[in-house]
């Protein structure tokens, strides 16, 4: 999201476009007013409005300031951080994770999320993310699944005597075809190597607790933790 300088807010706060849509909306349909309503009154076309609703566009402070008269509210009362109802919550929180690397990596639809959206629905959809995170967590830090692989590691490194010829001819290869002599591999140098396989290197902030990276196959994208930015 851009920082609060190119929209509404402080410089020090980025707007969440998200919640602040799903607020607007739950504003609008509490006062019964339709998207055509709005538009008349703050002079801007419903399909950016729509837009708005949906998280996909920020609004500038003027806007932003219009929105909150159109609805009676105060401009801090539609960058609230809490959400105005359950369902708002709900699908703030699938709208998140459809956007996120690991919804992305699993190759699904993405989901429509609006009023026509059943709540039960929803309710599966997100409780489905949740365990599928779990899942993963649980994976990653569960201490009996890393002792077995560090063992089972450990035995073919012995029987190989530390050396993997066909590992370290590829990757020969790989390095001379990114101009790469010597020395330690810079960020550059690694999105070179990423590049070559046919992949892209995405910084995200938002991978699941544990998890420094996710590679999704089918279109060619490593996301890594922001923190292996500064690595």
């Amino acid at each position: 999201m851009n920082s609060a300088g190119n929209g509404a807010g402080s410089e020090d706060t980025e707007l969440d476009a998200i919640a602040l849509g799903r607020r607007i909306r739950f504003l609008r349909k509490g006062k019964q007013l339709t998207l055509d309503d709005v538009s008349a009154l703050v002079d801007t076309a419903p399909s950016q409005l729509s837009l708005i609703e949906n998280g996909k566009r920020e609004p500038k402070l003027s806007l932003l300031k219009s929105l909150a008269g159109a609805m009676g509210v105060g401009v801090d009362d539609l960058l609230g951080t809490e959400p105005p109802s359950r369902r708002a919550a709900l699908e703030i929180e699938l709208e998140r994770a459809q956007r996120g690397p690991l919804y992305e990596s699993l190759g699904l639809p993405t989901v429509r999320v609006g009023t026509r959206l059943p709540m039960d629905v929803l309710e599966s959809l997100v409780g489905l993310q949740h365990e599928l995170e779990r899942r993963l967590n649980e994976q990653a830090a569960t201490p009996e699944e890393a002792r077995r692989a560090n063992t089972a590691l450990r035995h073919e490194m012995r029987q190989r005597n530390n050396y993997y010829k066909d590992i370290e001819q590829e990757a020969a290869k790989v390095l001379s075809a990114v101009g790469h002599d010597s020395g330690p591999l810079s960020h550059h140098r690694a999105a070179d190597i990423a590049e070559h396989l046919g992949f892209s290197l995405r910084f995200v902030g938002n991978l699941p607790h544990s998890t420094r990276s996710v590679t999704d196959q089918k279109n060619k994208r490593i996301y890594l933790t922001q923190a292996n930015r500064s690595e």
